[in-house]
């Protein structure tokens, strides 16, 4: 989903954008892995949550900044984690 609103701070009459997204997929294996645990069949899902602020400086200069966090839970716990990230730059269209 993204949102659109008034410049708040720079009073550049472009709008601002702020974009939300979340992605789940789910996955199941055929078989257990001998290797891993025999007795086990692999099961996971795996959650991405993005917050993205974009911020144009003009028509062709915009600033962003994401936020973004993924978790994987799993039936086997040597393949669950979680991770959090923050990127951000500047883009220029030509």
């Amino acid at each position: 989903m993204s949102f659109r609103f008034v410049d708040p701070f720079l009073k550049t009459t472009l709008p601002w954008n702020v974009t939300v997204s979340v992605t789940e997929n789910w996955w199941a294996y055929d078989a257990p892995d001998t290797q891993i645990d025999p007795n086990t069949m692999r099961q996971q899902t795996d959650t991405i949550a993005n917050l993205t602020l974009a911020i144009p400086f003009d028509d062709r200069t915009t600033f962003s900044v994401t936020g973004a966090r993924f978790v994987r839970s799993s039936a086997l716990p040597n393949y669950a984690f979680s991770n959090d990230s923050v990127m951000f730059g500047v883009g220029w269209r030509f």
